[in-house]
């Protein structure tokens, strides 16, 4: 079967991930992709089932958050770029609904769905909420499908932070300053690295974040900027080398669980704040008082782990994706 590959074509390692977890669970299809950029597509290049191209049947679409207008700026590019729908048959796999503010975004969000005949999520508020406004019949929720990668245990003792540069709002400067002090704090406790991760270098431009907490940071000769650039397992065997992390992007968190590595969340976001929920991390808003962050940095701290019950059940996003692809062939 010919199956039109979409995603938000940007330089982000979570969304890559996904796609290629998608492309490599059915090797007897072919994934046509079309991105703005071909250089956003690099991770696929390998792949021996992914062609450059349109088809008009069927489309996959792997979009990790999607469905955001509660802002002005969102509600406005919806109407401007509507895009109509050519497919014939279409699925969206491992979405999340950031929480919806007002009725406009409802109504955005539920016409941003209806195309969909198969909907596979990855939280609870995002369940309920589809199930609500859609009364669609192929709606599914099983943990994030990147729970069913094999990633490499941790082995260093380095200090990882992940963080998020916010596009809209004034309050970046202010986290980045907490993120510069715990950074120093450790440097200062243990006189070992920090590895800022960029999982983002697109739009939200994470590479920017690093730039700016290093550059706050007394002791920055200690912290290196590792820039995700379409090699998955090279980012991967990086993150490995940290005995703790800092995560602010959420599947910097989901691959700290996978690789047993002590953890801290720190967002502004739903999906990370539910994730926190589920495995027991400690979770803060962007705003809150850094003196958990330096306790966190402080000590010695234990892994989760991630029962074989969360692997399987995140495997469900490609066996439910199978299922629908039987059924309209």
């Amino acid at each position: 079967m010919n199956i039109q590959l979409n995603g938000f074509y940007d330089k982000n390692l979570g969304d890559d991930i996904m796609q290629r977890i998608i492309v490599r669970a059915f090797p007897h299809h072919t994934f046509y992709v079309k991105p703005l950029q071909r250089e956003m597509m690099a991770h696929l290049e390998n792949e021996p089932n992914v062609k450059y191209g349109t088809c008009d049947e069927v489309m996959v679409n792997v979009i990790g958050t999607g469905f955001m207008f509660n802002s002005k700026m969102a509600k406005l590019s919806r109407i401007i770029h509507r895009q109509k729908n050519d497919y014939k048959h279409c699925a969206v796999v491992d979405c999340s609904i950031e929480l919806v503010k007002d009725r406009l975004s409802v109504l955005f969000t539920k016409n941003a769905l209806a195309k969909y005949s198969h909907i596979s999520c990855r939280d609870s508020y995002s369940d309920e909420f589809i199930r609500k406004n859609t009364k669609k019949k192929n709606v599914y929720c099983y943990p994030d499908i990147v729970f069913s990668e094999n990633v490499p245990k941790r082995y260093g003792n380095s200090l990882g932070i992940a963080p998020v540069r916010k596009v809209s709002g004034d309050d970046n400067y202010s986290y980045y300053k907490k993120l510069a002090e715990a950074a120093d704090s450790f440097v200062e406790r243990y006189n070992r690295k920090v590895l800022l991760f960029a999982l983002d270098n697109g739009t939200e431009n994470d590479v920017s974040a690093c730039g700016s907490i290093k550059h706050m940071m007394k002791h920055n000769e200690m912290a290196e900027i590792v820039i995700y650039n379409s090699d998955i397992d090279y980012f991967y065997s990086r993150m490995a080398e940290c005995g703790k992390m800092i995560s602010s992007r959420f599947h910097s968190a989901v691959l700290s669980l996978l690789a047993e590595i002590p953890l801290i969340c720190i967002s502004h976001t739903n999906k990370l704040r539910d994730l926190s929920n589920v495995f027991g991390m400690t979770y803060l808003d962007r705003e809150d008082d850094i003196k958990p962050i330096l306790d966190f940095v402080s000590k010695d701290n234990e892994p989760i782990k991630i029962d074989d019950a969360t692997i399987e059940e995140a495997k469900k996003h490609v066996t439910s994706l199978k299922h629908w692809l039987e059924e309209i062939k």
